[in-house]
Formats: C-alpha cells, structure tokens, sequence
C-alpha cells in the first residue's frame, strides 16, 4: 500500500497481505471534518453508478461518522511536517 502520508506508510499495515504494496490508497479518519461530505458524495457516487447496495453500507458509515463526531472535535486535516523526497508520489 502507498499512503500519501509516509508516516500510515510505517503504522497503517495490511495484515493479510491483499493490497498490492504499490497500490495507492487513501486513510481518513473521522475527525476529519471533511470525512461525512466526502462519504456523502462517494455514496451519491455509488448510486449514479447503480451500487445501491455499496451506497447504503457508505451512507450507514457516514451515520457513524457524524456520530463519533459529535462527542469528539473535529479538525482540518493535518499532515506532518515531511521533506517532500520521502513522499510516495510519482510525479
């Protein structure tokens, strides 16, 4: 997996060694205070492409999400400072 983060690249780990090791993804973390609208959109992203099925698990997610951030404070998202080298992006 390659994280956009070098620092989920070393804590974030697949344990049953499905995701191809450079395969691309992306983490966000509920105190991200864009994660329900992102959620939302991928949903409604989902539906235009008749997964309803993948929609409704998402839009039950978002619930989850909004919940937990109810009791918790939410924040921008944060990077750690990093030189930009040790990025995993391939310009």
């Amino acid at each position: 997996m390659k994280h956009i983060r070098q620092d989920y690249n070393e804590r974030v780990q697949d344990s049953a060694g499905i995701i191809p090791h450079d395969e691309p993804v992306m983490l966000f973390r509920a105190q991200d205070k864009h994660m329900a609208q992102v959620l939302r959109h991928y949903a409604w992203l989902l539906r235009q492409d008749h997964n309803e099925e993948m929609a409704e698990l998402v839009s039950n997610h978002v619930l989850e999400v909004e919940k937990w951030q109810s009791n918790v404070k939410r924040k921008r998202p944060d990077c750690p400072v990093v030189n930009p080298n040790q990025l995993n992006l391939e310009l």
